[in-house]
């Protein structure tokens, strides 16, 4: 399980919310403030809401490229892409996996 507030991130337009899969508990996980541009905070409180479904990308990536590398895939920019996932996966969730490939 992952360090973070599990469960679907959603923007309102002044918060970010975490709802599980019972409605009735949220959390926030942050407040937008507005500093100039609204288009700018919208896009920064989007990208935020979409980390967890990021994060699960990198997951199923990660051990595609890794099944890939084992099944005898030979491409450089393979294992780039894949050393650049498992350190971001390992900066999000330090507990979370290994470099099995090596």
């Amino acid at each position: 399980m992952s360090a973070f507030t599990q469960g679907t991130w959603q923007y309102n337009g002044y918060d970010i919310l975490a709802t599980g899969e019972n409605s009735t508990n949220t959390h926030y996980i942050a407040c937008m403030y507005w500093n100039g541009s609204h288009a700018e905070m919208d896009a920064n409180a989007r990208l935020i809401a979409s980390a967890p479904e990021m994060f699960e990308v990198l997951i199923v990536a990660q051990e595609e490229i890794q099944q890939a590398l084992q099944q005898g895939a030979n491409t450089p920019g393979l294992y780039k892409a894949l050393r650049r996932i498992t350190a971001v996966i390992e900066g999000i969730n330090p507990s979370k996996n290994a470099l099995l490939w090596q």
